[in-house]
């Protein structure tokens, strides 16, 4: 079976959201956890 590449689009004008959503991963890393809601409509650029 031949691996198919991963497609990561691209988040424009999204780098506040993003931070928070990497300071939440470093959190439950080292064992403070919680839960995050992503919405919004999908779309590409």
């Amino acid at each position: 079976m031949t691996d198919l590449p991963i497609r990561q689009p691209a988040l424009i004008g999204r780098d506040a959201e993003l931070s928070k959503l990497k300071q939440s991963l470093d959190n439950a890393v080292v064992g403070k956890g919680s839960t995050v809601f992503i919405a919004g409509e999908a779309g590409e650029h």
